[in-house]
């Protein structure tokens, strides 16, 4: 069932990296076909929007796309120029929320760095080209677009020119999002965005280095499928490369960065979040320095396949797949403000992408009400996660929560089912247990108050089946009868 969301090697030159790049983001990137640059973008068309290549940065004496930003001298020391990137070269002038670039940095002065950042914002500490002087270096750059549609480039040191092509872009609704570059990996004697993964000394010969990419930089912690990092490899002792995979999985015949001695090489890079939320980074030969700097990421897998059952609460909805793990998405901006996506945020997801309910592997039924939802285990026990303002998460609290929680002393449980503030399960025996919202008697145990708890529902001891209503609850005997509590038409 497909349910989907409605709405050693030594690199010829620095030059084939950067094509590399390109092509590796072009395949990465959600594919669109290039049409006429519109005047904003078409809402709910979210993917990354590739154009025909066009200079919108051109520092030398010669033209850009418009004749803006053409011949306007190299970069000084410690200089920023800011560059509007919307409404140009096939950028729309509205709704933008990423562009890609091709950056050329040409005839430094000096060695150093140039950053591209959001305009607006602080400068952060990442770089996006690393040279010497005298180089011409290209890198692939995805940056956030800022104030007033531009983005910022800071020179370190010496003068350099600058050149830039763009050649995509991504809607500001766009299932990419992207984030102030900021730093995640720094083997030097050097800080990272939050003093993890700082300092820890360069990656020896046929050594692999395990980052943690979520809940970092901006990323989140959960709900993350890909990131796009800028790494760089800084004063390798020798011609090599460096491969960057997701964790867990076999590395691959492949490379990211290819050097030589002493050389400093930037490259931009997507990939896929792996196990414990890393990425693994393998460096061939001799040692090296590495720098990783994270720009955006992508959540899960926007179509969720394997379905075998699905759920729908009030602004929320939930697939239960083959091998008992859980998605959920949102259908409004407020969808998760319980929690009821159960991935420990209470963020919504953009554009209702699913996202996996954390920690639940082994559920064989899925059931949502209005902002909460249950799943019941193969261990036939009933785990609950969302709002739990009268109890409905029935683990004796009235607190909200963003991951599942097991149901008190509930076992041998075989069906569950949900109201919109109330939850009952059908025991192996016959019998049937209720908690949650009680106002209307809809728990079944003579009584109108609220239970954070199971309680038994008074006389059902052969129950075969069982529903539930906003309000009321009904189930179906053995015999064939059915009897119903609760809310009465």
């Amino acid at each position: 069932m497909l349910v989907r969301r409605l709405s050693g090697v030594v690199r010829p030159s620095r030059a084939r990296t950067a094509i590399v790049a390109a092509l590796a983001v072009g395949a990465a990137l959600l594919a669109a076909a290039v049409s006429p640059s519109p005047a904003a973008a078409a809402p709910g068309d979210t993917g990354y929007k590739p154009v025909s290549p066009a200079r919108v940065l051109e520092t030398r004496n010669a033209a850009t796309v418009d004749g803006l930003f053409a011949n306007v001298g190299a970069v000084g020391p410690r200089a920023t120029l800011n560059l509007t990137v919307v409404g140009r070269g096939g950028v729309p002038s509205s709704g933008v929320g990423a562009v890609v670039l091709n950056v050329t940095a040409v005839a430094p002065t000096a060695g150093g760095f140039v950053t591209v950042w959001p305009a607006g914002e602080s400068r952060p500490n990442a770089s996006n080209l690393n040279f010497v002087a005298g180089d011409v270096v290209p890198n692939l750059v995805v940056v956030k677009v800022g104030a007033g549609g531009q983005v910022s480039f800071y020179n370190e040191s010496g003068s350099t020119g600058l050149l830039a092509d763009v050649v995509g872009w991504f809607p500001s609704d766009s299932s990419f999002t992207a984030v102030s570059p900021a730093r995640v990996l720094e083997t030097r004697n050097a800080a990272t965005v939050d003093g993890l993964f700082a300092n820890v000394g360069a990656v020896g010969p046929r050594a692999t280095l395990n980052l943690t990419v979520v809940g970092r930089g901006g990323v989140p912690s959960s709900g993350v499928g890909a990131v796009v990092l800028n790494v760089t490899a800084v004063a390798p002792t020798a011609g090599g490369f460096v491969t960057v995979w997701p964790a867990g999985e076999s590395r691959p015949n492949a490379s990211n960065l290819n050097f030589v001695a002493g050389d400093v090489v930037p490259n931009l890079v997507v990939v896929k979040v792996g196990a414990g939320g890393q990425v693994s980074f393998y460096n061939e030969s001799g040692s090296t320095g590495l720098l990783a700097d994270v720009v955006g990421w992508f959540p899960e897998e926007a179509t969720v396949f394997g379905a075998t059952a699905v759920a729908t609460g009030w602004h929320h909805d939930c697939a239960l797949l083959t091998g008992g793990s859980v998605r959920c998405w949102v259908s409004s901006a407020s969808g998760n403000d319980f929690g009821q996506l159960g991935n420990g945020t209470t963020d919504a997801r953009p554009n209702g992408l699913p996202v996996t309910v954390s920690g639940l592997t082994d559920a064989t039924m899925v059931r949502a009400g209005s902002s909460s939802t249950c799943a019941l285990r193969a261990t036939q026990t009933v785990v609950c996660w969302g709002e739990n303002t009268v109890g409905q998460l029935g683990d004796d609290s009235t607190l909200t929560r963003t991951t599942p929680v097991a149901v008190s002393g509930l076992t041998g449980v075989v069906e569950i089912t949900m109201g919109g503030s109330h939850a009952c399960a059908r025991l192996t025996g016959g019998t049937v247990q209720c908690w949650g919202g009680g106002s209307a008697g809809q728990l079944g145990n003579n009584a109108t108050t609220d239970r954070t708890s199971p309680v038994p529902v008074s006389g059902i001891s052969t129950a075969q089946e069982i529903a539930a209503g906003a309000s009321h609850t009904c189930a179906r005997l053995a015999g064939g009868t059915v009897q119903c509590w609760g809310a009465g038409g």
